[in-house]
């Protein structure tokens, strides 16, 4: 099943999910010289959206004005997010223009040197780099060649910028989702640091609770030790998107199961879930019972 990004709404339908701010902005409108000012200030590691300039940057306001404006000598954006974008635009650029096939190792690579000046951010210039590239390649089966040709402590920063990108993706394919849990899974399992990928993709389910439902139906035909983190993070996204009672019934329908990966991947996951589900009486009794 291809999930394509189109508008958000409450009613969304199953096939509709929401296109970040200023991801649908035309690149060609960003000046180059804005670009590259945008990743010089990303660059410095902090959150400044000002930046100072010298000489004459010609634009139309029209056209950026949601971004960015020139006051005096400074270069101002409206957000961290628009100059995060602008500087994503900068590194899309870079691959946009080369005459090099695609390569999937250095465009992760590129999405990491963003990404380490990003350590305590909640906007992500590498997911946005990482979204605009999902216009040339599909970044997640690339992650996966990355994931399969990387050393274990690696497969994290892509793991991570891959989590940065999901809201910025324009098509998921929760095949490619199932894929790329079995890819990690051999170099990541032994790490505690392995869940934090689920936990991102935990939240942005919870933003597209159709979506969960069903990855979820798809992992469980298949489920298997490796995954496990996926099973747990669709109903969790469930529960995050105030479904608690329906992720958590068809966590107590698998903690039944007779197959042994999805019993454990269901009871794990209900002990993940009794933040939520100890403020229902009735199925904390059932859990309760369970357990």
């Amino acid at each position: 099943m291809i999930y394509i990004a189109e508008a958000i709404s409450e009613n969304a339908t199953m096939n509709t999910i929401h296109i970040p701010i200023f991801f649908d902005l035309i690149i060609e409108e960003i000046p180059e010289e804005i670009a590259r000012l945008a990743f010089e200030l990303h660059g410095q590691c902090t959150q400044s959206i000002t930046i100072e300039v010298s000489g004459q940057i010609p634009f139309s306001p029209g056209q950026i004005d949601d971004l960015l404006y020139i006051q005096d000598s400074e270069l101002i954006f409206t957000s961290i997010a628009a100059r995060n974008h602008c500087a994503a635009v900068h590194c899309f650029r870079k691959f946009e223009n080369s005459d090099s096939p695609l390569d999937a190792q250095k465009i992760y690579e590129e999405a990491h040197q963003l990404e380490i000046n990003e350590i305590g951010h909640t906007d992500f210039s590498s997911g946005r780099f990482l979204g605009s590239m999902s216009q040339k390649l599909n970044v997640l089966r690339a992650g996966i060649e990355t994931i399969n040709n990387s050393s274990p402590h690696y497969v994290f920063n892509v793991l991570r910028n891959i989590g940065n990108a999901l809201p910025f993706l324009g098509v998921v394919n929760i095949q490619d989702l199932v894929d790329l849990a079995e890819a990690q899974h051999p170099k990541t399992s032994r790490d505690l640091a392995a869940g934090m990928f689920f936990n991102q993709l935990s939240e942005y389910l919870a933003i597209y609770p159709m979506l969960a439902k069903e990855l979820y139906t798809l992992v469980r035909e298949e489920m298997t030790v490796a995954n496990t983190g996926l099973y747990g993070a669709t109903l969790t996204g469930m529960a995050k998107a105030e479904q608690v009672r329906k992720a958590t019934e068809l966590a107590l329908d698998d903690a039944d199961s007779e197959r042994c990966d999805l019993l454990a991947g269901a009871l794990w996951t209900l002990g993940r879930l009794s933040h939520y589900w100890e403020k229902e009486s009735d199925l904390k009794d059932r859990v309760q019972k369970v357990s």
